[in-house]
């Protein structure tokens, strides 16, 4: 993270079953810079995947928003295994592009979000629920 001169952690995390809570806790009590929230979803969302994503990515921004205001740049990372092969250079080449309001899926061979494409033939309904 030397290529910036200021940066800061939010990790927003819910239902999970393992150490990931005490793991988060201890990070919050050693690093400065590291903030975590654990957010829970109503019944009704529960079984509805792209909404406790979308819940759980406003709950970081929200956190985000109010502890660094003053923001230049946000990076979003899922933390449930899809993006174990980011690199340094895969992170850094998202600023290659000056005139870009965003940039997704930098990592070898790709990160398809089925989750986010939504047509009214092709995928009317969230994936994988049925």
């Amino acid at each position: 993270m030397a290529c910036f001169d200021e940066f800061a952690f939010v990790v927003v995390e819910s239902l999970s079953k393992d150490k990931t809570l005490a793991s988060l806790g201890n990070l919050q009590k050693s690093m400065q810079n590291f903030t975590y929230e654990s957010i829970s979803h109503s019944p009704e969302n529960l079984l509805k995947r792209s909404t406790r994503m979308a819940e759980a990515r406003n709950a970081a921004l929200n956190l985000q928003r109010s502890l660094h205001p003053d923001t230049d740049f946000v990076y979003v990372l899922d933390l449930d295994g899809v993006n174990r092969d980011l690199t340094n250079a895969s992170v850094l080449s998202c600023w290659e592009f000056d005139d870009w309001s965003v940039m997704t899926s930098n990592q070898p061979l790709g990160y398809y979000d089925i989750l986010a494409l939504r047509h009214d033939y092709w995928c009317p309904v969230d994936w994988g629920v049925s």
